[in-house]
C-alpha cells in the first residue's frame, strides 16, 4: 500500500488512507455527536413562554349544547395542564388578546360531537390538541399528537374517558410530558 494523495472530489489528504479515512470518522463523530438534538429538546415554540392558554372550539351541533361542552373542556385542559406545569394556566376566550400574546402558548383544542357507534343515547368526542404562539418565526410542530377519542355520559358530560384521552394527548403535545414518559418506559 502506497502513500500519496488521494481525497473526495476537491478534498485531498495527504498520508496513508486509512488513517484519514480514521480522522474523517473522529471529525464527523466529533461534528454530528457532541451536541446531539434529541426528542427531548422542545422546539422553539416553547423558549421563553411565560404562560399556557387553553383555546377550546367545539364544533358546532344539535346533539348537545357545544358552549357548555366547549367550557367545560376548556376547565379540564387547564386543570389537567396546571397539575405539572411550571408556567400558568389560564383559559383564554374568544377575543382575548391572550391568545397572540408574545410569551403565550395557546393550547387550541378542536373537538367534535358525534353519537357513539351503535348506541344512540351515548355521545363521544374526536378532539385534537395543537400548541400555538403568535411569533413571527412559528417553529411548532408540523404534526401534534393524533386525534384522540373518548365517550361522554348519555347526559353529556365528560367524565374518566375523556381524563384518560387527555392524559394521552397532552403526554405527546407538552414537552415536560414527553420526557417524563419516555423516561418511565423500560427499554
Amino acid at each position: 500500500m502506497g502513500h500519496g494523495s488521494f481525497g473526495f472530489g476537491r478534498l485531498r489528504f495527504i498520508g496513508r488512507p486509512r488513517r484519514a479515512t480514521g480522522a474523517l470518522i473522529v471529525a464527523v463523530w466529533i461534528f454530528f455527536g457532541s451536541s446531539p438534538v434529541t426528542a427531548d429538546t422542545p422546539t422553539p415554540l416553547w423558549r421563553d413562554a411565560t404562560q399556557i392558554g387553553i383555546r377550546c372550539l367545539v364544533e358546532q351541533t344539535s346533539l348537545l349544547n357545544p358552549r357548555a361542552l366547549e367550557s367545560a373542556i376548556c376547565e379540564r385542559v387547564r386543570d389537567e395542564v396546571t397539575r405539572d406545569s411550571v408556567l400558568p394556566v389560564a383559559v383564554i376566550l374568544p377575543g382575548d388578546p391572550a391568545l397572540i400574546a408574545a410569551g403565550t402558548v395557546a393550547l387550541l383544542v378542536h373537538v367534535s360531537v358525534q353519537h357513539e357507534p351503535g348506541d344512540g343515547q351515548r355521545y363521544q368526542v374526536v378532539f385534537v390538541i395543537r400548541p400555538h404562539r403568535a411569533i413571527a418565526e412559528q417553529q411548532g410542530p408540523l404534526f401534534g399528537a393524533p386525534p384522540e377519542t373518548a365517550s361522554l355520559s348519555a347526559d353529556g358530560r365528560i367524565g374518566a374517558a375523556f381524563d384518560s384521552a387527555l392524559g394521552r394527548a397532552l403526554s405527546q403535545t407538552l414537552p415536560w410530558r414527553a420526557v417524563a414518559q419516555r423516561q418511565d418506559r423500560p427499554l
